[in-house]
């Protein structure tokens, strides 16, 4: 099988459990510990964002809190804070911008930057 032998010119930039990481920041007794943001902090409610400490309990996005709490029941479960979110995306999309002027952000915690224009290939 053939391989693309070019050098890569675009690098992606995705935050790992980005709400909840932004949680776990944003309040330190948060960390270190599972937490997930979930759209209601009700049984049925479904999990946007579990912690790195969640998923290692087989805490998933997409699972429901009941269900999350069923393989942890001291889960510490949070409802979205969209300013919160919105604030660490503009202040990430600045830092990104330090460094490549194409940082094209994706979603919330995504950015694609595109660094063809600064290398030599």
């Amino acid at each position: 099988m053939d391989f693309n032998t070019n050098p890569s010119g675009v690098m992606h930039v995705d935050i790992n459990s980005c709400f909840a990481s932004i949680e776990q920041q944003a309040n330190p007794t948060l960390r270190y510990k599972p937490v997930a943001v979930a759209a209601y902090n009700s049984p049925s409610g479904c999990i946007l964002a579990p912690s790195i400490e969640a998923k290692t309990f087989g805490i998933k996005t997409g699972m429901r809190v009941k269900d999350a709490k069923l393989l942890y029941p001291r889960l510490i479960v949070l409802t979205p804070d969209p300013d919160k979110y919105r604030f660490i995306h503009l202040k990430l999309r600045k830092v990104l911008k330090n460094y490549c002027n194409e940082a094209i952000p994706k979603s919330i915690d995504e950015f694609v930057m595109d660094f063809k224009n600064y290398l030599n290939f």
